[in-house]
């Protein structure tokens, strides 16, 4: 199920609430008017869950993730082909975060998870190393 055929099912739940409120209040009934402010309070909650999810579908369709098992990360992969990053893969396979790691020599470090990404030249190179 989409967001947007959850978002038109709240907008149902509202409509509701607002008959029952009408009828709660013109029935004077306290049992009623109490399980009004219930369901009022949990649709407030999930109409509040639904932008943060909102929030966060629009963060992810910036980017244009793309992993390399060459180089053990994830790139985001620009209009124009141009790419950006790394980003690491723990974070991002796991959180859906999107935390660009840090260059040292031979290799990136993510600053968020501390996981070490090992460039694709740096393992050839102790590959050589150790023949």
């Amino acid at each position: 199920m989409d967001i947007k055929t959850i978002t038109e099912g709240f907008g149902a739940v509202r409509e509701l609430i607002e008959i029952i409120t009408k009828l709660g209040e013109e029935t004077n009934n306290l049992a009623l008017q109490k399980a009004i402010l219930e369901l009022d309070k949990k649709n407030y909650q999930l109409e509040k869950e639904i932008l943060e999810l909102k929030k966060e579908l629009d963060k992810r369709e910036q980017y244009n993730m793309q992993f390399s098992s060459k180089d053990n990360c994830y790139w985001d992969i620009k209009e124009d082909g141009t790419k950006e990053g790394p980003y690491c893969s723990n974070c991002y396979d796991t959180k859906q975060l999107t935390v660009r790691a840090l260059g040292q020599k031979g290799h990136y470090r993510c600053p968020n998870c501390k996981t070490i990404i090992y460039t694709s030249e740096y393992r050839a190179s102790e590959h050589r190393i150790n023949l």
